[in-house]
C-alpha cells in the first residue's frame, strides 16, 4: 500500500513540474512580448511606468517559480 501511495506521489510531482515549466516558458514568452510591443509603440522607447512594474512583477513571478521548481527538484 505504501508503495502506490509513493509512486502516486512520484507521478503527482512529475506532472506539478511539468506544469510550473510551462507555466514559466509561457511567462518568459509574455515578458518578452509585452516587453518588445511596449519599447516599439509610439512613443519610440519610452515606457509607461505601470508597463515597468507590470514586467517587473512578471519576471519576479518566473523568479519565484525557478526556486520553487529547483526546491521540488531536490525534494524527489
Amino acid at each position: 500500500m505504501l508503495h502506490i501511495v509513493e509512486t502516486i506521489e512520484k507521478l503527482i510531482i512529475r506532472a506539478l513540474v511539468i506544469l510550473l515549466l510551462l507555466a514559466m516558458v509561457l511567462g518568459t514568452i509574455e515578458l518578452g512580448r509585452v516587453t518588445i510591443l511596449e519599447v516599439f509603440a509610439p512613443p519610440f522607447l519610452l515606457l509607461d511606468i505601470s508597463k515597468v512594474f507590470e514586467g517587473f512583477g512578471l519576471a519576479l513571478v518566473i523568479l519565484i517559480g525557478l526556486e520553487l521548481l529547483r526546491a521540488v527538484q531536490e525534494s524527489v
